[in-house]
């Protein structure tokens, strides 16, 4: 990629590379979907920083992984710098080394006898299972977690302007170590992250506690606190939440920018249920789509087999955005729907959620989307799975097949039955006013608070 001279930008996107997607002839990140082309009508210069390290190949891959990923950089309609050239091998190999420092001193704290039974659920000791996973972060995580963050920082010390970065880190563990470095390498740079996902009280990147973070964004605690300046939340429903420990004057609520671009398909869905349902040859039967996350593929199908769905229903199903198709094939064999499982090639989950009758997932936040278009969602996670979601009674959730089985044979024709009234009402505690306008909020958000830190930076100045 080399390491081409950073162009004059305003407002940074940044961005992982396999989260490019093609969309007709240009290319976006999914997250962020068409939000930075608005940048023009509010005066601002858009950017991108695409950060590879995360999602690096195989060594047997790597020459077609490289080809993918420079055609995608290349295609993007914006002046763009890849991290990943910004990191020195000398910055690689005092990474190691202090994570291999750091390893052992672990290994020699974890050996102290207060440290045992440091950590009980119930009466239960559970501080091997925390110390283990600790340990195993070590493992190469936090080695990726340090260099993703020396990327950042080392682009920025290099900048002459003060950037706004916009990122979908929230904040996660990795993210800490990207606002802390970012901040020491250019202390004015100004952090804005958006929720990218749902998020609940029982995702441990999703909820902390409010001393783990700068309450008024003082001097030193803007530099030091690993925090974003501005959260940018998807709805009420995870603002609440956020407000609890989160400083409440640095949270602003946006709705989702990936739906901006779904509300041509509303006005379109006799249209495209007709086209996809004819492309899929569904006939008479029910379009069941299978909607699995990251890493939950297993378990919904482990149940699904066990479930007599019979001739009268069609089962499609689409990965993940950062799983393969090949590996959700190969899960769906394994579990006896290798010839069942339809994985159409050129079909979006967008299309598919016009079309279908029931949308089946684990934690996926394809079940609040499908109550976009009125359709009916269920949740399958296995019995021994902490639920990474909030209880939804309009979104039923199953382990056992049996119950599953009740339910497809009398609930869910109450379910499809629906008011588009109370799905939508739903829908919108978790994305804010599906209407279009989330990425204008955006850039409200964005301008507003530049505006608002150049003016406190010329009374400091004065």
């Amino acid at each position: 990629f080399g390491v081409p001279a950073a162009p004059a930008v305003d407002v940074w996107f940044h961005s992982f590379g396999n989260n490019l997607v093609r969309v007709g002839e240009n290319v976006r990140d999914r997250n962020f979907s068409d939000a930075p082309e608005q940048g023009k009508h509010y005066g601002r210069r858009v950017g991108f920083l695409i950060s590879l390290l995360p999602q690096f190949p195989r060594l047997t891959e790597l020459w077609r992984w490289s080809r993918k990923q420079r055609a995608l950089v290349a295609a993007l309609p914006y002046p763009a710098a890849v991290l990943d050239c910004h990191v020195s091998l000398l910055d690689v190999l005092r990474c190691h080394a202090a994570a291999a420092w750091q390893w052992r001193l672990v290994r020699r704290w974890r050996r102290l006898a207060n440290v045992r039974g440091c950590c009980e659920f119930s009466g239960i000791a559970c501080d091997d299972i925390l110390l283990d996973e600790f340990e195993r972060s070590f493992r190469g995580s936090i080695q990726q977690t340090m260099l993703y963050a020396i990327g950042l920082a080392n682009f920025l010390s290099k900048e002459t302007a003060t950037p706004t970065v916009v990122t979908y880190g929230e904040l996660l563990g990795p993210m800490r170590a990207i606002y802390h470095l970012a901040r020491k390498a250019k202390q004015e740079v100004r952090l804005i992250t958006i929720q990218h996902a749902m998020d609940c009280r029982n995702k441990l990147g999703a909820y902390a506690r409010a001393q783990e973070f700068a309450q008024h964004g003082e001097a030193e605690g803007n530099c030091f606190s690993p925090t974003p300046d501005l959260f940018l939340v998807q709805g009420t429903q995870y603002r609440e939440i956020l407000e609890g420990f989160f400083p409440p004057q640095r949270v602003r609520t946006i709705g989702s920018l990936k739906y901006d671009c779904w509300m041509v398909a509303l006005g379109r869905q006799v249209e495209i249920t007709g086209r996809v349902r004819q492309k899929l040859g569904v006939g008479g039967r029910r379009l069941l789509v299978v909607a699995p996350s990251v890493n939950d593929d297993a378990e919904i199908f482990n149940v699904l087999q066990r479930v007599p769905l019979g001739d009268g229903w069609l089962m499609v199903g689409l990965p993940h955005p950062v799983i393969s198709r090949e590996r959700l094939a190969l899960t769906a064999a394994l579990y006896g729907f290798g010839t069942q499982l339809i994985i159409p090639e050129e079909m979006s989950m967008l299309d598919l959620l016009v079309a279908c009758d029931l949308v089946v997932c684990g934690s996926s936040t394809v079940a609040i989307e499908a109550a976009i278009f009125s359709k009916p969602a269920i949740r399958i996670i296995g019995i021994d799975t902490f639920p990474q979601f909030p209880e939804d009674p309009m979104i039923p959730c199953f382990s056992d097949p049996v119950e599953l089985t009740n339910w497809l044979a009398s609930d869910f024709v109450l379910a499809s039955h629906r008011s588009k009234e109370s799905y939508r009402a739903m829908a919108e505690k978790y994305f804010h006013k599906i209407d279009g306008h989330a990425r204008d909020r955006l850039w409200h958000a964005i301008t507003s608070h530049q505006a608002v830190m150049q003016t406190r930076s010329s009374e400091c100045s004065c």
